[in-house]
């Protein structure tokens, strides 16, 4: 989960949540069910060249 949210940081500025957890900061059982869910999502996402490309070059999709 940490290298999926560091990437996703690198492109943007994530959630309260997601940047608690890079800080240390100690969350709990349901804070980090919800950071793991988010993470999934945006494991997926940033392995779909298309949906990358939009945050690249907004104007190659348009």
């Amino acid at each position: 989960m940490d290298e999926i949210i560091n990437r996703w940081h690198m492109l943007y500025k994530g959630n309260v949540l997601s940047q608690r957890y890079l800080k240390g900061e100690s969350l709990g059982k349901a804070e980090l069910a919800t950071l793991n869910e988010k993470a999934e999502l945006w494991r997926e996402q940033l392995m779909y060249i298309s949906w990358f490309m939009r945050f690249v070059n907004p104007k190659f999709i348009g």
